[in-house]
Order: C-alpha cells, then sequence, then structure tokens
C-alpha cells in the first residue's frame, strides 16, 4: 500500500510541478500582460474609484473567465495523469507478477498458447482425474 501511495504521490507532485511551470505560471504572464485590472491589487484609495466602474468590472470578469478556464485545464489534466498513470502502474504490476520476463512477454504468440493453457487450467478438475476443485 505504501508503494501505491507513494507512486501516485510522486505522479501528482510531477503533474502539479508541471502544471505550475507550463499552465499556471504562463497563465499569470497573460493577465499581466493585458494590464487588466488586478483583482484586490488596486491600492485602497484608488479602490473606491475602480469599485463600480465598467472598466474595473469588465477587467474582473476577464480575468475571472480566464482563471477558471485554466482551472478547467487542470483538473482535466488530472484525469489524463491519472488514466496515464494507471497504465504504468499496470504495466509495472505486469511484469512483477511474471517475473519481469519481458522478452517471452513481447516475442509470445499468446493466441497460440491458448489450448494448452485451457488444458492445464481446465482439464485437472474434469471428474475422475485426481485432481480436485479445491472447495
Amino acid at each position: 500500500a505504501i508503494g501505491r501511495y507513494g507512486f501516485w504521490i510522486l505522479v501528482l507532485a510531477a503533474k502539479t510541478w508541471l502544471s505550475y511551470n507550463g499552465l499556471i505560471y504562463n497563465m499569470h504572464e497573460i493577465v499581466v500582460n493585458l494590464k487588466l485590472s488586478r483583482i484586490m491589487r488596486e491600492p485602497r484609495a484608488e479602490i473606491v474609484e475602480y469599485l463600480m466602474s465598467p472598466a474595473w468590472t469588465r477587467d474582473v470578469l476577464e480575468e475571472l473567465t480566464l482563471w477558471v478556464g485554466t482551472l478547467f485545464l487542470f483538473f482535466a489534466d488530472t484525469q489524463l495523469w491519472f488514466t496515464i498513470g494507471c497504465s504504468v502502474l499496470g504495466v509495472i504490476i505486469v511484469f512483477f507478477q511474471r517475473r519481469c520476463a519481458i522478452c517471452r512477454f513481447a516475442t509470445e504468440d499468446s493466441v497460440a498458447a491458448i489450448p494448452s493453457r485451457f488444458c492445464a487450467k481446465v482439464f485437472p478438475y474434469v471428474p475422475g482425474t485426481k485432481k480436485r476443485i479445491p472447495v
């Protein structure tokens, strides 16, 4: 369980770091370069002038729209990272369970092995044989 939680902590830490450097930091730069009225960043003396002006309202709506879109992308990206993480973790578990037989896994014709595997797994439990189904 600790390994699984450690894996997910690493995946989400990498996702958060990349999201900050790729998405959030760039969105902050875009907002600064648009020269919008910054929400709660104006001096106290000027906030009364800006508070109900059309320009301030427009700038607040634009900035909130940009940040809500960024938040949506952050959560949608989290789902993508979860899917990729599950795939990587599944491959690691499969190779670990098969004792790291990667070459055999990559070169084996698994469809051709179905009859022999079927006989090995099902026929030992046929009535009249010494092996019985464990109860």
